[in-house]
Parts: C-alpha cells; sequence; structure tokens
C-alpha cells in the first residue's frame, strides 16, 4: 500500500445514500400518513361490515315479532311462523315461556338457546350478537301483546357472506396499500435519483477539488437551472485557481532562473575582491558563504517549482526503476563527505532487483536530499543507514541517522515550505523535505518521519512496486 491518495469514487456512488435520504424523510413520512389514514378505514370497513349484518338480524327479529304478535292473537298455530318468507340460509323460531321453561318452535343450535340476547328480548329489548362458533348472527326481539311479554322471536343469520366481504374487502385494500406502497418507493427513489444525482455529482467534484485534484470539473448539463449555473460557477473558479497557481509557479521560477546569473556574478566580485584586498577578518569569505546559501536556496526554488508543475501534470509519466542499485550509487556519492565529518554512510539492499514506478531522475534527488540532512545532523562516530525493502504492495526505501532528532510536533511540521527547527545547523533552506514530499508524491507514493529506536530519525519513502 502506497501513499497514494485513493481514486475518487464514480459519479454514481453517492446517489443511493442520498437517494435513501430523501426517501426516508420525504417518502416514508407520507406513507405513514397513507397507513394511518387507511388503518382506521379498515377498521371502519369490518365493523360496517358486521354492523350492517347485526342490524339486518335485528330488523328481521322485529319483523318475526310484529308477525307472531298477530298469530298469538288470533290463536293460530306457531308452527305457521316457520313458513313465513325468509332470506338464504335465514333460521326462525319462536320461544315461549311454559312451566318455567322455554319452548322452541324449531330445534336451535344450544350456543342460541345461552345466548343473552334471548334473555334480554323475553325482558322487552332487541339484541343481536355474532356467534363465531357456528358461523351466524342471532337476533331476538320480544313479541308483545298488550303490555305483556309473551315470547321472544329468534332469526339466525350466518355471517359466511358478511365474513366473505370483510374477506374481500381486505385482500382489496390490502392489494392497494401494497400497489400504493410499491409505485411510492419507486417513484420516490427515481424522484430521489433525479433531485439528488446533480447535488451528489458536484459533491465529488469537490471533495476531489479539496483533495488536490484541480483537473476535476463538475458536468455542466444534470439538474435544474441552478445547479447547473452552480457547476459553471465551481468550474470557473477551479479554472482561476489553476492559472493562479501556474502564475505563481512560473513566476517563482522564473525569478529562480533569473537570479542565478546576478548571484554568479555577485560571488565571482567578491572572490575577486577578497583575492585583491586581503580579507584579514573573513568578512568578504562570509559574503561568498551567504551568496552561496542564497544561490541554493535559488535552486531550491527551482527545482521545488519545476517538481510542483511535474506533479500536477500526467501523473502517469513514471517509469519502472531498480530502487537498489539507485540507492548503491547515491550512498557511493556521499560516502566520501561522510568520511571527512567521521559518519559512515552504508546501504543495506537485497541482493535481487527490487522495482518502483517512479519518475526519472526524482529517486536520486530525494536520496539526495534525505542524505544531505542526515550528514547535517548525525554527530562524528555515528552513522547513516539507507535500507531498501519490499513490502505488502509497497516498495520502502529509508534513510536513518543518529542526529537529535525530532519532536512529534516538530515532524509534524517538517515537510512545510522554509519551515527548520530552532537547533537546526547552519547552512540549509527549509525547502529539502518539501522538494522530498513533491517529488514522492508525483510518483505516487508518500514520505513520513519517525523516530529511531535509540534517538534519531528514520525517513520513510513509501513506493509503489512496478506495474501497479
Amino acid at each position: 500500500m502506497t501513499g497514494e491518495a485513493p481514486p475518487p469514487p464514480p459519479i454514481d456512488a453517492g446517489v443511493p445514500a442520498l437517494a435513501r435520504q430523501l426517501v426516508r424523510r420525504v417518502v416514508v413520512p407520507l406513507l405513514v400518513g397513507f397507513l394511518v389514514f387507511l388503518v382506521p378505514l379498515v377498521v371502519l370497513s369490518v365493523r360496517d361490515a358486521r354492523t350492517g349484518l347485526e342490524q339486518q338480524a335485528e330488523l328481521r327479529a322485529a319483523a318475526l315479532a310484529l308477525i307472531a304478535r298477530d298469530v298469538l292473537g288470533t290463536g293460530g298455530p306457531i308452527v305457521a311462523i316457520e313458513d313465513l318468507p325468509r332470506l338464504p340460509g335465514e333460521q326462525v323460531a319462536l320461544i315461549l315461556p311454559s312451566g318455567g321453561q322455554l319452548q322452541a318452535s324449531a330445534p336451535l343450535p344450544e350456543e342460541v338457546r345461552r345466548s343473552p340476547v334471548i334473555t334480554a328480548a323475553l325482558r322487552g329489548g332487541i339484541q343481536a350478537e355474532r356467534l363465531p362458533a357456528i358461523g351466524a348472527v342471532v337476533a331476538a326481539a320480544p313479541v308483545i301483546t298488550g303490555a305483556r311479554v309473551n315470547g321472544a322471536a329468534v332469526t339466525i343469520l350466518p355471517s359466511d357472506e358478511a365474513d366473505a366481504r370483510v374477506r374481500s374487502t381486505l385482500l382489496l385494500l390490502g392489494v392497494l396499500s401494497t400497489g400504493l406502497l410499491v409505485v411510492a418507493v419507486v417513484a420516490g427513489r427515481s424522484l430521489a435519483r433525479t433531485i439528488v444525482r446533480p447535488i451528489a455529482t458536484l459533491d465529488l467534484v469537490a471533495g476531489r477539488l479539496a483533495a488536490g485534484d484541480l483537473d476535476a470539473r463538475a458536468p455542466t448539463d444534470l439538474g435544474p437551472s441552478e445547479l447547473r449555473r452552480l457547476a459553471v460557477t465551481l468550474n470557473r473558479s477551479v479554472d482561476r485557481l489553476q492559472d493562479a497557481l501556474a502564475q505563481q509557479r512560473r513566476f517563482v521560477a522564473d525569478a529562480s532562473h533569473q537570479l542565478r546569473t546576478p548571484l554568479t556574478g555577485l560571488r565571482l566580485r567578491l572572490e575577486a575582491a577578497e583575492m585583491a584586498a586581503g580579507d584579514d577578518q573573513g568578512r568578504l569569505a562570509a559574503a561568498v558563504a551567504e551568496v552561496d546559501r542564497l544561490t541554493a536556496l535559488v535552486g531550491d526554488l527551482l527545482l521545488l517549482a519545476r517538481t510542483e508543475a511535474q506533479g500536477e501534470g500526467d501523473r502517469s509519466a513514471v517509469a519502472d526503476v531498480d530502487v537498489v542499485p539507485v540507492a548503491e550509487e547515491r550512498v557511493a556519492t556521499w560516502v566520501l563527505l561522510g568520511q571527512e565529518r567521521g559518519v559512515a554512510v552504508r546501504a543495506d539492499v537485497p541482493d535481487g532487483p527490487v522495482t518502483a514506478s517512479v519518475r526519472p531522475g526524482a529517486l536520486e534527488q530525494v536520496l539526495d536530499n534525505l542524505l544531505a540532512n542526515a550528514l547535517r545532523v548525525a554527530p562524528a562516530g555515528s552513522g547513516v543507514d539507507v535500507t531498501v525493502g519490499e513490502g505488502p504492495n509497497v516498495v520502502l526505501v529509508t534513510v536513518a541517522d543518529r542526529g537529535p532528532g525530532l519532536t512529534d510536533d516538530q515532524r509534524a511540521r517538517a515537510f512545510d515550505r522554509f519551515w527548520r527547527a530552532s537547533d537546526a545547523a547552519a547552512g540549509g533552506s527549509g525547502l529539502g523535505l518539501a522538494i522530498v514530499r513533491e517529488l514522492v508524491r508525483a510518483s505516487g507514493g508518500d514520505v513520513a518521519l519517525h523516530p529511531r529506536d535509540g534517538g534519531g530519525l528514520v525517513a520513510e519513502v513509501r513506493l509503489r512496486p512496478a506495474g501497479r
């Protein structure tokens, strides 16, 4: 795994999440409101179907009681009650008290005989009751002659038809509610995607811009006119920012390039003055040293500007480089300077090749800057170790020294331009690590500083393996 920033997700990646949020916040409340309306409607429909059958049974029982009163008043046979016109499946009977017991004109189920509606009818009331055990509704009405209750007229209506109507109503409402739910969800998601897609696109483009990808642009043909205008404005702002950064880098590069010639001329004049007039107090030598430092600073600025310009260009302009011979060559170059300072510069590399994807010439400059920093702080008698290794999906190149090291806060700021530790050795420009970071990132890798066990600092460069 390298330090390269992960590629931005596709434009459609953020749409489902935002669409789900819109569905939850808009469609779901509408569905809840629909269900709040639907549930009472179902309850009322079921109750009306059942109440209607009970009311019908009560009316039939009342009509039967009136007829029975006339029959009893004329002395007609009770059995004649059973010959009256009936509804499909209806059963009728007349119950008369006799000798402390109730006699029915027709056989009645035991559940009907025990029903409280008969007792209520004998007391002068009309009631109906649903009896699920026999699948029917029973109603009873008092048979009154004069001011006396002589019996009760009973009617039994089957509830199959009413139950069928209830089931049909529930089925219809269930199918309707399911269909509306499906339509609402599909329409809601479609509407959400239509509304959210342009916003998600702008959000992803803004995220890529925030990550430093100034080539990202928002499409200007999605969404309503307000969002299209916002996309156009965002693209124009990025274009201006990109132009401003390019102008700044060109200015730094041009200024650095133009300063080289007068600085070289100034150094030559100072050396000539030193040779002609002598420099007993070392003032001219100090001036020459300052000119050298300024020349190095200008060179670093020019290198940094060029590196940034390359980093903003095509990141595919990398090559497969064997890191091992590059590290050995740079170590061999810096060995002599290390010997002058009493510091051993060593290389610890594998026997076989270790290939990484790097911009041509970048790894050499990275190692030169890291070795220069390490030798500047390494005490005499210590060593600077350059190691090359491989890990899972990464090529590691480290430069470790035994210098004073850096604190956590200092390591966090070490890659800032022109930053130098308060106790840093003289001669640095504060741009070395900034250049290292730009070179490594331009190659698709990353660099970090870590404390070294036993004291010192480890600069760790993480590069992409070849072919990745």
